[in-house]
């Protein structure tokens, strides 16, 4: 019986997670259960569902997404054994959250609203570069040539001050 291994890729949003796993040539036919599972097999199984709970959780979720950690002391655990509605009442207005969690402003936005208050245009680059000089997470650009280096320019003073004001604006600082 010869062994080879595959590798098996899964893309979870952002993430890219790769399995490398054993296939054999001539597999065995599978029979009726008839001895409990090896605490190695049960090891095995607990792994590969944290890796399909991980993957779905990568899937769905971002940085920018909100949560809430709850905890609990014991007087909760006794409540528990009642009826939980009775006793805690939990609401949130999601007026009053102060964020824009999800949405994403692109350079575009920002330059057409410094060209409609300023009535002036500014380049991407000037905008990557203040971001970068007020340390706001940006993506890496692709589609950049390595082969040959760009002249760096540096973004004038009356356009930085209106870029940082589109960015106070959009609520990005």
């Amino acid at each position: 019986m010869q062994r080879r291994y595959r590798t098996k890729k899964y893309y979870c949003g952002e993430y890219l997670e790769v399995a490398i796993y054993p296939v054999y040539t001539h597999p065995k036919k599978r029979g009726k259960k008839s001895k409990p599972t090896t605490e190695i097999q049960q090891r095995l199984n607990q792994r590969h569902t944290e890796g399909r709970l991980r993957r779905l959780l990568h899937t769905n979720f971002t940085d920018a997404d909100l949560f809430a950690t709850l905890t609990f002391d014991e007087s909760v655990v006794c409540l528990s054994r009642k009826q939980v509605s009775d006793y805690l009442r939990i609401s949130v207005n999601t007026a009053d959250l102060e964020t824009d969690a999800g949405v994403v402003y692109s350079n575009d936005d920002i330059k057409q609203y410094i060209e409609d208050k300023y009535g002036f245009k500014v380049h991407s680059a000037y905008i990557g570069q203040v971001r970068e000089k007020l340390g706001i997470h940006q993506h890496e650009n692709y589609n950049d040539s390595h082969t040959s280096p760009r002249k760096p320019t540096v973004c004038p003073a009356e356009k930085e001050a209106a870029i940082i004001d589109a960015l106070k604006h959009f609520k990005l600082i």
